[in-house]
């Protein structure tokens, strides 16, 4: 799939999180923080939708994956 990816294309960095994370399109357009993790690999800082006001599901969520960082910027 990564393959068929246009290098320079607007829906690269977000296709590459939906690879890494499980996010909703609303949540990447909000925004995803992406960040080196201590200990080596990456920090995923998602902003939560279908909240209900704050009533149901996660405001915000963490997820952590181990991953080369390198290798992972090279091929962004």
């Amino acid at each position: 799939m990564w393959d068929h990816v246009p290098k320079r294309g607007k829906y690269r960095a977000p296709i590459a999180v939906l690879a890494c994370v499980g996010v909703r399109p609303s949540e990447i357009y909000r925004g995803v923080s992406v960040e080196c993790a201590p200990g080596g690999g990456l920090q995923f800082t998602i902003l939560g939708t279908k909240t209900h006001g704050g009533k149901y599901g996660q405001a915000q969520r963490v997820i952590t994956v181990t991953v080369d960082v390198g290798a992972f910027l090279v091929v962004l």
